[in-house]
This record gives structure tokens, sequence and C-alpha cells, in this order.
């Protein structure tokens, strides 16, 4: 449960930067061979193992999020402007809805639906983010939401 935690809570953060800035996407990066690439299933990886791929240390190695996979949700928010007084709750999870590949290539994640053609996660993915304040039986409170779709 913890490898879910750490990766949703990796891939929201890079999700969420991608929206203030737009990396480069280096050509180099997606020319890896077919052949020189393994695939390990999420549910099959240890802590280590995962800790590795997320350090850059295994560009080879493409993490399949498999289509209905269930990965739960976890949100912090810390800073001198605002925090979570009850942080890293988990508040249900997300269904994967179309099987993809993830991989750690030169410190940037890169991601293909089918081996073969990596990007980075900004030209990989597309959506919007919203920030809003909204009242609930008398009680304000902040949503926070995400629409994500993939580039075609």
């Amino acid at each position: 449960m913890k490898k879910y935690l750490l990766l949703t809570a990796a891939f929201c953060a890079i999700h969420t930067a991608s929206f203030a800035n737009n990396a480069l996407f280096k050509a180099s990066d997606q020319e890896t061979p077919l052949e020189k690439i393994t695939v390990a299933k999420l549910d099959s990886l240890k802590d280590p193992e995962l800790k590795e791929i997320m350090a850059g240390n295994r560009p080879n190695l493409a993490i399949e999020f498999t289509e209905h996979t269930h990965l739960p949700i976890s949100f912090y928010l810390e800073g001198d402007l605002a925090h979570l007084q009850e942080s890293h709750d988990q508040w249900g999870c997300i269904e994967i809805q179309q099987t993809f590949y993830a991989r750690y290539v030169e410190n940037e994640l890169m991601l293909s639906s089918n081996l073969t053609d990596w990007k980075p996660f900004t030209e990989f993915i597309t959506g919007t983010m919203n920030v809003g304040l909204t009242v609930e039986d008398g009680k304000a409170f902040i949503l926070i939401g995400a629409k994500t779709n993939r580039r075609a």
C-alpha cells in the first residue's frame, strides 16, 4: 500500500508542477529500443525497487499501470501560507482507465501507451486543474479537482 501512496504522490506532484512549468523534451529519451525495456507490473514491485526507479536509476524498466487497477489517493498540503491539519490522509482511490507505462529517464517521467513511443508527462497527458471555494450545509470548503486525458 505504501508503494501506491508514494507513486500516487509523485505523479500528483509532477502533474501539478507540469501546469506551472513545461519541461523540455529530449528526443533521445524516447529512442530506447523496445527489446531493451523491461516491464514490471506495479503490484509486483517492492518498496526498495520503486524508490530506485523513482530516483532514475532504472531507465530501462517501465512500470505497467494496468487498466482497472485501483490506487489509493493521499494528499498533503504544507507551507507557510496554508497547511493541511491532518496530513497524508487517504481519501478514496483512482482507477486506471487505460493501460499505460511509466519510466524515469534522465530524471524525467516518461509515459507510453505502447512501450515504443515515449513522451514526457506534459506531452502524454492533457487536462485542467481547478481549485474552488464552495459552501455546503452552511460550511465552506475547498474543492480541488483535475480532469486528465491522454493526448491523441
